[in-house]
């Protein structure tokens, strides 16, 4: 024991460890690779008055965020993370949005963290930039907006 400002405190002091911080992961997508998609949502976007770029992300930020909610305890990117860890895991939160390109908004996918949980949600994996591409290339087979890549933040 050690007294400092009149307090007795055990010595060595021991602190909590610091909680690891969470390191999103964006997921970079374009337009349409399919011209058939291309020219339904310009239809749509004349129809509605708006420009192409706006009914681009709200359509994607409504499909992504419809397929990131939970049925039965699974949803969209919890199959298909399962399907490339080749492991029964649960996907990172994940939100639909865009992003700035050369003048442009685009849409993309943020991972809300670096990992990927077991079934139990107690063990934590480390997405690899393979699975990361590999999810992308699933989005783009599925719903036909182009992958373009992915960065981590940290």
């Amino acid at each position: 024991m050690k007294t400092i400002l009149g307090f007795d405190l055990p010595l060595p002091l021991e602190f909590p460890p610091k909680p690891e911080p969470i390191c999103p992961i964006e997921m970079y997508f374009g337009n349409f690779v399919d011209e058939v998609l291309t020219e339904a949502l310009n239809y749509k976007a004349v129809d509605s008055g708006c420009s192409v770029e706006h009914i681009y992300i709200t359509e994607f930020e409504a499909l992504m965020n419809g397929h990131a909610e939970y049925k039965e305890d699974r949803n969209f990117f919890d199959s298909s993370f399962m399907i490339h860890a080749q492991n029964r895991v649960h996907a990172p939160g994940i939100k639909a949005g865009h992003y700035m390109h050369s003048g442009f908004k685009l849409p993309k996918l943020t991972l809300e963290d670096k990992y990927m949980l077991d079934e139990k949600r107690i063990k934590r994996y480390l997405i690899s930039d393979e699975i990361i591409d590999k999810v992308g290339g699933t989005v783009e087979f599925a719903f036909g907006y182009e992958y373009l890549g992915f960065k981590r933040f940290s």
